[in-house]
């Protein structure tokens, strides 16, 4: 079974997460969509509503071999270790992402052999599988969405980033 992770804050989850996902879905057997959890981080949504929204957008995309969780103070490649995927999956908008993607998928490579020697596990690797989003979805992104969220009418920009389920969420924040 090809089984993969994508990992993310989700903080909010975006319509650029919504394609990695359903994207990533088409490729694995098995799609782990993991919610990082950072205590020290300030968020805008908590790690529950986090999972709930990203549990809406994979049953809305009736994607039966995808799962959510969550996890903290973890490393994701000590994560994809215990869960036995192989891959990470992450999106590449720009050249400066695939910069800071590469270093990052060093890093968890470098990991995940670590946690491999530890548990005696020489035979497992962890590659990183990289995708292209569509050109429209090339500035989408968490921080984008929590800096448009301002005066009013500010929902009017925020839909064309995010799905509807969370779009009403957002809609239903203390301002």
């Amino acid at each position: 079974m090809r089984r993969a992770i994508y990992a993310g804050s989700f903080d909010p989850p975006t319509k650029g997460h919504e394609w990695m996902i359903k994207e990533g879905s088409k490729l694995f057997d098995h799609l782990i969509i993991a919610v990082g959890v950072n205590e020290k981080k300030k968020t805008l949504l908590s790690a529950s509503d986090r999972e709930q929204l990203l549990r809406e957008i994979v049953s809305t995309a009736q994607l039966p071999e995808a799962t959510i969780l969550s996890y903290e103070n973890k490393l994701t490649a000590k994560l994809a270790y215990e869960l036995d995927a192989p891959f990470l999956l992450r999106g590449i908008r720009s050249v400066a992402d695939l910069e800071q993607e590469m270093l990052i998928a060093s890093v968890n490579r470098n990991a995940f052999f670590s946690e491999a020697v530890a548990g005696l596990g020489s035979g497992k690797s962890l590659e990183t599988v990289f995708l292209n989003p569509p050109h429209h979805l090339g500035d989408v992104r968490s921080s984008v969405v929590k800096s448009l969220m301002v005066g009013d009418n500010w929902d009017t920009v925020v839909s064309s980033y995010v799905p509807a389920n969370v779009l009403k969420l957002l809609r239903e924040l203390p301002k």
